[in-house]
């Protein structure tokens, strides 16, 4: 979609475009885009869903212990493959509901009965197609082309992280160009924006065993075994709770507060079955 307001947040997720890097551990930041992208389509469906619907043939507040299934009127996601970014984006306005965090089984509860108008943010979610190594040539051109004003607060980047543990995030903002030394596409970005002050998500991977190579690990595909998928599920989950309340709040110290802390791992996980979400991508 376009819109002719002003964007709000620019999310980019940072991987590789190469088909055999698409379940990796380094691609947890192109990962994390599909993700958020299907939340947003499911929280805007169950929304519409909600406002189109007679609360008081229907009995809102019977539906609090209905299990949430895909709307009739859900819309799969659609990236636009655009050249003179280098990049696929998702442009998207997101409705934010009322003391309502996504994505949740109790989603369509939590959202009803509300008086209020519905807060909106236009969301970029971006995936750089110049290869890990190079993401800050698309990131600095999102910047330009797109007149974002404010790259400190209004960026936000998502990526792998060895130095975070498994299931956990980790959010940073601010510093200078040796705050984000360590990862090469965030230190792309840095280099290209001439600062590293910009928002800064860790989605932790962990470490690989002392006989494994740091290069195989991160280019090597999440496993089932050991629950590494479901640690990644969680995570992620943990990551679009953690950017719908800074959405909300616009306070990234209360963020890290709430969201950044490994103590709080549950101890049954989500089982995740898979890590691709279904996408489209036009223009490609």
């Amino acid at each position: 979609m376009t819109s002719d307001r002003p964007v709000d947040y620019v999310i980019v997720g940072l991987g590789n475009p190469d088909a055999d890097y698409v379940t990796t551990r380094h691609n947890v930041g192109f990962i994390f885009c599909d993700y958020l992208a299907n939340c947003i389509a499911m929280q805007t469906a169950l929304l519409e869903q909600m406002q189109a619907e007679d609360s008081a043939a229907t009995g809102a507040q019977s539906k609090k212990d209905t299990p949430v299934t895909i709307p009739s009127n859900y819309v799969t996601p659609k990236f636009v493959r655009k050249g003179d970014v280098v990049a696929d984006v998702h442009d998207v306005i997101f409705k934010l509901a009322p003391d309502d965090v996504f994505p949740s089984q109790t989603v369509a509860a939590r959202a009803s009965g509300k008086k209020g108008e519905l807060r909106t943010f236009r969301l970029l979610l971006v995936k750089p197609l110049t290869g890990m190594n190079n993401s800050g040539l698309a990131v600095s051109k999102i910047i330009s082309t797109y007149g974002i004003k404010n790259p400190g607060k209004q960026l936000i980047v998502v990526f792998d992280d060895m130095n975070t543990l498994q299931g956990s995030i980790a959010v940073q903002n601010g510093g200078d160009l040796r705050a984000v030394q360590g990862h090469k596409g965030v230190e792309s970005i840095a280099a290209y924006l001439k600062t590293g002050d910009f928002i800064r998500f860790r989605i932790g991977i962990g470490r690989p065993a002392a006989n494994i190579p740091v290069t195989s690990y991160v280019l090597s595909s999440f496993e089932k075994e050991n629950k590494e998928m479901d640690y990644l599920g969680h995570a992620l989950d943990l990551t679009a709770q953690a950017l719908q309340f800074f959405a909300a709040t616009a306070d990234i110290k209360e963020t890290k507060k709430k969201f950044a802390n490994s103590k709080k791992l549950p101890k049954n996980l989500r089982k995740m079955e898979g890590l691709v979400f279904p996408i489209e991508i036009t223009g490609a």
